[in-house]
């Protein structure tokens, strides 16, 4: 910083001490908040979330290293003979020491900033249109790439839908049911405003690619809405009913869920890609994916229920469980293969 290059600057002439150097360093550190506190400003909760993390964890720093300064005095001299260097290594002592320090406690940290600035009215914001203007439904290509920008907006949580369910699944960590929820109704509100948008733009004024582009983002928000439902209405009781149940999955069940997820995670990622892009070849893989990811779920029918002949107990208490999860893994997928589709021009 501008700062630490004055500090070693008036080190290298001999005017301050390393002893003056440690408190304008740890006066620097904290002096750093400033810009971040001001970009908080009027931002949303999330971002004075992080602000005051910012802040409260670089003072934190500040007033322990205030008081251990002899101490880093002490190890500092030893580091180094050349008190210019010597300053630089406490700059980096500070910083590595100062994450150090709080690291254990981030989980923590976060529930209490939380409590602070809680999530309710940020998330009753996130299900409001951000894009949607209603007097750009005169000009149909503005109508349309607003409210491609909202169908983003509900991408984006159905991703996280999808990414938090397996998250629940493996770790049995419910924190997370209650975020799916809201974003459950976060799709639900936007897939609602997007379809009330699109269907006021007159379809008499409209030409035939125009009144093809409206059915086609039709599509993709009735897709991603299905897709957020089979995950909150279909995947996340399954997940409780393990979690309830205290049901344990064979390694090789777990191992074959989570690769199954993850390929439709990742065809569902492409999908919105392409869409988002524009990008035709990249949906043209996710359609290529469909054959793979059916024969998939087929295969891992067979070896689950090679298993159960077998005898296998842990197979046998979570054989419905396993199942319907491979299932609705296999019906996602379907979706993305239609917004792919919707893509290329096939719907």
């Amino acid at each position: 910083t501008a700062t630490m290059g004055l500090t070693i600057s008036l080190a290298m002439q001999g005017i301050i001490s390393l002893n003056l150097a440690i408190p304008i360093i740890l006066g620097s550190h904290l002096g750093s908040c400033s810009t971040v506190l001001f970009a908080g400003i009027g931002a949303t909760k999330s971002a004075k979330r992080v602000t005051l993390a910012n802040l409260l964890f670089k003072l934190g720093g500040v007033i322990i290293f205030f008081f251990l300064t002899p101490q880093i005095i002490l190890l500092i001299q030893k580091t180094s003979i050349n008190l210019p260097r010597q300053i630089a290594n406490a700059h980096a002592l500070i910083i590595i020491g100062n994450g150090l320090i709080f690291l254990p406690f981030t989980e923590k940290f976060a529930e209490f900033l939380e409590k602070i600035i809680p999530k309710t009215e940020e998330a009753e914001s996130l299900q409001k249109p951000k894009y949607l203007d209603k007097a750009a439904l005169k000009t149909p290509e503005i109508a349309f790439y607003l409210a491609s920008k909202e169908i983003l907006r509900i991408s984006n949580a159905v991703e996280e839908m999808v990414l938090g369910s397996m998250k629940v699944f493996i770790n049995n960590d419910e924190r997370l049911l209650d975020k799916i929820s809201v974003q459950d109704m976060i799709v639900d509100n936007l897939s609602r405003e997007i379809t009330k948008y699109l269907t006021q733009i007159s379809f008499e004024t409209l030409s035939a690619e125009h009144s093809k582009e409206v059915f086609r983002l039709l599509y993709v928000v009735d897709d991603l809405e299905h897709i957020g439902d089979l995950v909150d209405k279909n995947l996340i009781p399954l997940i409780e009913k393990k979690i309830d149940r205290s049901l344990v999955f064979s390694d090789k069940g777990i191992e074959e869920i989570k690769n199954m997820h993850q390929e439709v995670y990742n065809n569902l990622r492409n999908a919105i890609g392409a869409f988002a892009l524009q990008d035709q070849r990249m949906a043209q893989k996710v359609i290529d994916q469909k054959e793979y990811i059916d024969s998939l779920e087929i295969n891992l029918r067979k070896t689950h229920i090679n298993r159960l002949n077998i005898g296998i107990e842990l197979s046998q208490r979570t054989s419905g469980v396993h199942l319907d999860i491979i299932n609705i893994l296999k019906r996602i997928n379907d979706h993305s293969y239609s917004i792919a589709r919707a893509v290329v021009g096939e719907i």
